[in-house]
This record gives structure tokens, C-alpha cells and sequence, in this order.
């Protein structure tokens, strides 16, 4: 076996330290390399599931999302599998307005706490906040079908947790979101208890967001926290209200929202001064605007809603003048509300339909003598009766049942 020379042995020993040296360099760089490719494996599943949200196939991007968590480990892609987090929320969110709401919020909520774990204040303002708002919206959807109370203030703490860094300074346009949605908080649970002071602090966050924008640079946003703001606002407020919303929301632009408009300057019209003929036209005026929208072909709903505000108001107008004119418009309207309002499909607006009508016959001056007009009123009350009670629906029930004696005084 021939010698090896010290010269061949120090090239060997140079090429083998050099091999070593490049194992080495590629060993501690493989995971540089490892992790950029998983960065841009999420990222181009991120890319895949979007076109599928864009074409409202939500189930598609769920799975997808779900898929991705489970090849993205939380401790080594933090960011990545929050983002993800954060993304399936979104998703079961949007799939909870077309099937099973419960159980899709409750899976939204989940994934919303889950990323919550990584994007803390301290590390991650901008995206806890984005998740703050996001679960607080889910929250206030969960309201509408169990533990309404709980729900609601849960989402007040979370929208409270995004005003942290969504400040009028630094963030003005999530400011307002958030400030109109806090708003929209309060405005709920003022229908469930203390009424004057979550009324109150409705308005407030309502009013926060007004400052904010303009009707000339935010428009749309402008003219739907003043019909928030409405909700909660006394009457002649709530008027103004409306019609500042009115300058926006146009017929020719926005028709379902002007028609809504009119429909609630109408009823606030009847409410501000019922027996003013003036504001009982201002009444009769905006429901024609409103119907010229609302069909029954196109909207059936909200046309017997109009309907039954026509016959509110040209009952109140019998009671000033051209009583039996009047009266006879009034028992139309009524008698169109009731194609839509019947007792199988819309038990509450069939019940509120017919006290109405209970309240215009005893309103006639003749009912006394009028066998057929007592009659009427008699029966439509006895329908009204049959859904509104005692046991189900107290504050409706006090409300007629003090129509009805009413009436039964008026026979004495």
C-alpha cells in the first residue's frame, strides 16, 4: 500500500474540515429555510381559502383553516396560527347567518379566545384589537339566543378591550365602528332593564361617533348611527334623527332605507302629537313615500307594517274630520295589513293588528247604539286576546287589556 504524503494528508484533512464546515453552514441554515417555506405555505393557503370566502363558501374555508392549524405548530408559527385563528372565527361568524347560529357562533367565539392567547396587547396591539372586535360581534349575535344579558356585556368588556388602541388619534375609522357597535350594545340591553341609563350610554357612544365623521366624507356611516342614535332618543329627537338620515339615504339610491325611514318618521310622527291634523298628514305623507317602495309583492312584511300605521292614522284623522272617509281608509289599510299579519305566520304583528282595529271601532262616537260597530270591536279585541296573554306576553297584554276597558266603560 503506497505511503500518503504529508502534503496529500494536510489536503485531505483541509477538504474533510471544508466538507464539515459547509455541512455544518447548511445544517444551521435548513431551518431558516424550512421555516420561510412554511410562512409561504400558509400564506398561499390563506390565498386558496379566501377564494372560496369570496364566493361565500365558507364551509370550504373552514376546512382549509382547520387543515392548516394542524401542520402549523402554535409555539414555532405564533403569528401564523393566531392570523389562522382569527380567520376560522371569522368564518364560522359568517356561516352562523345561513345555518345552525348557535353552534357556529359558539365555534367563532372558541377560535376568537384561542388567538386572543397569542395576540396579547403587549405584543400584538393592532391584532388584538381586530380580534377584540370580532369576538365582541359575535358575542352580541350569541345575545339573540341565549343568556342575553351576559352575551351583551361580554361584548361591551371586548369592544372596551379594542378601544384601547382604537383611539381617535391612531385608528379614527375603528373608532367610530367601534363606538357606533358599543352603542348598539347598550341599545339592547335597554330594552331588558334600566332604560333611561343604558339609553343613555347608547347615545353617548353614538354621539362619540358622530363627532368623527362627516355627512360629506362618511355618508353611509353618518346616516346609520343617526338611525341608531333614533332608537334611543326622545321623539323629536328621534325625528331629527331620521331626517338627517334622509339626506343620505335616498330613493333612488338606497330605496329599502328611505322606505324604512319614512315608516319610522310616520310612526313618530303619530307618536310626537296624535291629535294634531297637521303631523297626522306629515304621518299619511310619509307612508305613501314608504309604500310606493314597499310592496306587497316585493316586501309583504314591511307592507303590512305600513298598512297598519295607515290605519293608525287615518283612524286618528276620523277622529278630527271626514269621519267616514276616513274610517273607511283606515278599515282598508287594516284589512291589507291582515293579508300578510295572519295568526299562523305573525302572531305578535296579527295581535297588534287587531287591537288596532279594536280601538278604531270603540273610537266611534256611535258604538254605543251601533250593534255591529260593538260587535267588531268585541271580536277583534277577543283575536288580539288569544296571543297577547297574561302569561306570555305581560306588557302586551296590560297594553290591551287597558284598551278593552276602555271600551267596555264607553258601552256604560
Amino acid at each position: 500500500m503506497a505511503e500518503i504524503s504529508q502534503g496529500k494528508k494536510a489536503g485531505i484533512i483541509l477538504g474533510a474540515l471544508a466538507i464539515f464546515m459547509v455541512m455544518g453552514w447548511i445544517f444551521f441554515i435548513n431551518p431558516y429555510f424550512a421555516e420561510q417555506q412554511t410562512k409561504e405555505f400558509v400564506h398561499l393557503q390563506w390565498a386558496q381559502a379566501q377564494k372560496s370566502e369570496n364566493l361565500t363558501e365558507y364551509t370550504n374555508a373552514i376546512g382549509m383553516y382547520t387543515q392548516l392549524l394542524e401542520k402549523i405548530p402554535k409555539d414555532r408559527f405564533p403569528y401564523e396560527y393566531a392570523t389562522t385563528r382569527t380567520r376560522l372565527g371569522m368564518d364560522y361568524g359568517k356561516l352562523s347567518e345561513s345555518a345552525d347560529k348557535e353552534k357556529n357562533l359558539e365555534l367563532s367565539i372558541t377560535s376568537f379566545n384561542e388567538a386572543l392567547t397569542i395576540f396579547t396587547f403587549e405584543k400584538y396591539p393592532y391584532e388584538y384589537a381586530g380580534t377584540q372586535s370580532e369576538i365582541a360581534v359575535a358575542y352580541h349575535q350569541m345575545a339573540d339566543i341565549r343568556d342575553r344579558r351576559t352575551n351583551l356585556d361580554r361584548s361591551i368588556t371586548a369592544f372596551n378591550s379594542a378601544l384601547q388602541v382604537y383611539t381617535e388619534d391612531t385608528f379614527p375609522l375603528e373608532y367610530v365602528k367601534t363606538q357606533s357597535n358599543l352603542g348598539n350594545d347598550y341599545t339592547k340591553i335597554s330594552a331588558l332593564e334600566n332604560k333611561s341609563f343604558n339609553s343613555q350610554k347608547a347615545r353617548e357612544s353614538y354621539k362619540k361617533a358622530l363627532k368623527m365623521i362627516t355627512l360629506e366624507k362618511n355618508p353611509y356611516w353618518y346616516a346609520g348611527i343617526q338611525l341608531n342614535l333614533a332608537t334611543v332618543s326622545s321623539v323629536n329627537d328621534s325625528i331629527t334623527a331620521n331626517i338627517e338620515a334622509s339626506r343620505v339615504f335616498s330613493l333612488e339610491e338606497y330605496p329599502d332605507e328611505f322606505a324604512m325611514i319614512q315608516g319610522n318618521l310616520a310612526h313618530l310622527y303619530l307618536l310626537s302629537d296624535p291629535s294634531n291634523e297637521t303631523t297626522i298628514k306629515k304621518a299619511i305623507s310619509s307612508l305613501e313615500l314608504s309604500s310606493e317602495y314597499l310592496t306587497y309583492e316585493k316586501s309583504p312584511a314591511d307592507y303590512a307594517k305600513v298598512q297598519n300605521l295607515r290605519g293608525m292614522a287615518y283612524t286618528r284623522l276620523g277622529g278630527i274630520r271626514d269621519r267616514e272617509a276616513n274610517l273607511a281608509e283606515a278599515k282598508k289599510a287594516y284589512a291589507d295589513a291582515l293579508k300578510v299579519r295572519t295568526i299562523q305566520d305573525f302572531p305578535l304583528d296579527y295581535a297588534q293588528t287587531q287591537m288596532n282595529i279594536g280601538v278604531m271601532y270603540a273610537s266611534l262616537g256611535d258604538i254605543k247604539n251601533n250593534e255591529l260597530h260593538r260587535q267588531s270591536a268585541e271580536q277583534a279585541f277577543s283575536e288580539a286576546f288569544k296571543i297577547y296573554s297574561r302569561e306570555k306576553y305581560p306588557e302586551y297584554f296590560r297594553l290591551l287589556d287597558a284598551e278593552y276597558t276602555k271600551f267596555r266603560q264607553s258601552l256604560q
